[in-house]
């Protein structure tokens, strides 16, 4: 498998695992903002850099760190160097489902090789 292809699969299991059922006590926090005030979560893998400024605690400091090493770990079993990457940025958005259903997507964006990868990933929880 190419390079390209194993980045693009690890973007993809990347966006699972973020809005997996093992990252939920993120996935809640992010969910129990008001209505009016919820926004895209954007994460910079790579810096650790969270937008919003609000959410940037340590839950989400901790989400960040074991995506980030699951990541690196990824990348030295296909034998990519970190310095062939240029981004990884996550997108997590929340909206509320009929009755108790709690609708995520993920946007990841890789930039490696000079090239731009983009996976969406969905998931529901009731």
């Amino acid at each position: 498998m190419e390079k390209a292809e194993q980045i693009a699969a690890i973007g993809v299991n990347l966006a699972e695992g973020f809005i997996s059922v093992r990252n939920k006590y993120f996935l809640d926090f992010i969910a129990s903002f008001p209505e009016g005030e919820r926004e895209a979560v954007e994460v910079n893998l790579l810096s650790g850099a969270v937008k919003p400024k609000k959410i940037d605690g340590f839950i989400m400091k901790q989400a960040v760190n074991v995506y980030k090493n699951w990541f690196f770990s990824e990348l030295k079993k296909h034998d990519i160097k970190k310095e062939e990457i240029e981004k990884v940025l996550l997108e997590v958005s929340y909206k509320q489902g009929n009755l108790q259903r709690k609708n995520y997507i993920c946007h990841v964006t890789i930039n490696a090789f000079g090239k731009e990868f983009k996976e969406k990933v969905m998931a529901a929880y009731s």
